[in-house]
């Protein structure tokens, strides 16, 4: 398995009453895009008008970036309800937080490295 695949990180959240396991990767922001027409700092823009729908925008492009498409984005807008949406998002961010913060710590690891 090449390094990028098996080096994602993945975070369990759950919809509609079933647990997925998911991918964190790029394509989410490529669906983003494709999908919704917005560049990430448009939509994160327009995520501050209208957080919950926003975030179930985002959900269905993590959705999609990880093949899942049992779910549609009318399902969660009628059958989600709002912490069911801020779970979500909090356990994407969390996982994507613990990743930046290992990146940083390799990072600093190196530095601490080449100055010795």
């Amino acid at each position: 398995m090449s390094v990028v695949v098996s080096g994602l990180k993945t975070f369990k959240a759950n919809l509609l009453g079933k647990e997925y396991k998911l991918k964190i990767n790029n394509k989410v922001w490529v669906n983003v895009q494709s999908i919704y027409g917005m560049s990430q700092k448009d939509f994160q823009e327009e995520g501050y008008e209208n957080n919950i729908l926003q975030s179930i925008k985002f959900i269905m492009c993590v959705l999609e970036a990880n093949g899942i498409d049992e779910i549609t984005e009318e399902m969660l807008i009628n059958e989600a309800d709002s912490v069911d949406v801020e779970l979500f998002m909090l356990s994407y961010n969390k996982m994507v937080n613990e990743k930046a913060s290992e990146a940083l710590d390799h990072f600093n690891k190196e530095k601490e490295e080449e100055g010795k």
